[in-house]
């Protein structure tokens, strides 16, 4: 212990007394303490000799990591390493250990001891702290660190349980939201979800979500709207023409790009509504409209613009440009996109075992999706070679090969989009690269749609 610790130690026992009169002071009172004082303080929590609040561990959330770290330098090793075997960023294995150590400080067990229990009863406190400080980041910094930190506490042994999700997921939030609407319109709900099923049985897994996320839409419209709205039947033309003046008033997801909802997203709600009144009035449903309540002078007239294709200097720029970014991804998305004419779905979804010999050749086969048929793409060289440097550095098995950095699971598909449009905003920066495309294969239109 060095001569400052010395100094703390002896300040605390000066101005404390005994460790329990700590929490006699208020939050503001222990932040206002001598830092030296402070440096003993978490000595004592970090060593239980002394419980730590949930509110002081937020308030000194960067203090704990290092600290212990310090403190357990063999026990930091292990974590750090089983961390990092199962796919976690460095930044991602120190809020996990920071994680770690408030959990021991807020139970005062030793970081082995920590389980699950633990863990819990930590969460809930650390959160609760957030909201009482408004620390909205802390709030969202603590979820994520102590998922984390189960996983690796399963990996290495520490615990026997599987991490769990404490956060409802989209699909729990979207089953309260319908048991909610079922209580006000039962029969509405019902009707709905029974297309839902049907629809289920001859439509793909997205075409049924899109459908799904639209009439839960509407029904919460029309419910909030109109109470005495309790079944299809009876749902009129006034609350289609009344949806329509919401949905072009709604702010958009991205305002960045638009203010309000695209037309052609309006012309997507309402072509999806207008099926359902059209299937419920074909299969005979006892709780359907008396007529359908959408017309064709409803829908936006949707532009028709020409194809957009990349010229062959600004395409042999696109894929320099690419393969000299640092992300593996990166170089592999755009390359694949570039010369196979993938859409963006069935890229994120190719398996290891997709690229296959066939005589001396090497090709891509794309597996049955969107379009229900599968085929056979040949493979240019530099494609091929940046396949291999992904499968070298993917997930083991046949997984999704399409995996970022710093997460274990699929890479989403609107990435694709989001890193080529990245990539040709600085097309503009590099114009004063004189790049020949001669030395290029001779590249296909780039799809991303």
């Amino acid at each position: 212990m060095d001569t400052a610790w010395r100094w703390g130690c002896r300040a605390f026992c000066a101005h404390f007394g005994e460790p329990e009169a700590w929490y006699a002071f208020s939050l503001a009172e222990q932040l206002g303490l001598n830092r030296k004082i402070q440096r003993f303080v978490h000595w004592m929590m970090a060593t239980q000799r002394l419980r730590a609040s949930a509110d002081y561990l937020v308030a000194r959330r960067r203090q704990w990591g290092p600290l212990f770290e310090r403190l357990s330098p063999v026990i930091y090793a292990s974590f750090a390493s089983a961390a990092a075997e199962i796919g976690f960023s460095p930044t991602a294995i120190h809020s996990q250990w920071t994680g770690l150590a408030v959990v021991s400080a807020f139970a005062g067990v030793a970081l082995l001891d920590v389980r699950h229990t633990h863990i819990d009863a930590a969460r809930a406190e650390l959160a609760e702290a957030a909201r009482r400080q408004h620390r909205s980041g802390s709030l969202r910094y603590w979820c994520a660190a102590l998922f984390g930190l189960e996983a690796t506490l399963f990996h290495m042994g520490v615990t026997d349980e599987l991490p769990r999700r404490q956060t409802p997921t989209k699909a729990a939030e979207r089953a309260a939201t319908w048991a909610a609407l079922a209580i006000r319109a039962p029969t509405l709900v019902a009707t709905v979800q029974r297309y839902l099923s049907q629809l289920a049985l001859a439509r793909g897994t997205r075409s049924v979500v899109h459908a799904e996320a639209t009439l839960r839409e509407f029904v919460q419209f029309v419910v909030g709207r109109d109470a005495s709205v309790v079944a299809m039947a009876l749902i009129g033309r006034t609350h289609v023409e009344a949806y329509k003046l919401w949905l072009a008033e709604r702010p958009a997801a991205r305002p960045a790009r638009h203010a309000h909802l695209h037309r052609h997203t309006i012309a997507t709600r309402l072509g999806l509504l207008r099926s359902c009144f059209e299937r419920l009035l074909e299969w005979g449903y006892d709780d359907a409209p008396p007529r359908v309540p959408i017309f064709g002078g409803d829908f936006p007239i949707k532009d028709e613009p020409l194809p957009r294709f990349i010229d062959d200097a600004a395409m042999a720029k696109l894929l320099v440009t690419a393969r000299n970014d640092p992300a593996p991804f990166v170089r592999l998305a755009v390359e694949f996109l570039a010369r196979t004419g993938l859409r963006k779905g069935e890229f994120v979804r190719l398996t290891i075992d997709a690229v296959v010999q066939i005589g001396s050749a090497y090709w891509l086969h794309v597996p049955v999706g969107k379009l229900h048929t599968d085929r056979y793409i040949p493979l240019h060289p530099h494609s091929r070679h940046s396949w291999m440097h992904g499968w070298q550095s993917a997930q083991t098995g046949f997984a999704p090969i399409c995996c970022s950095s710093s997460a274990v699971g699929p890479f989403p598909s609107h990435a694709s989009t989001e890193l080529c449009s990245k990539l040709l905003e600085t097309l503009v920066s590099a114009e004063s690269r004189r790049i020949s495309s001669d030395t290029l294969w001779p590249p296909r239109p780039l799809t991303v749609a």
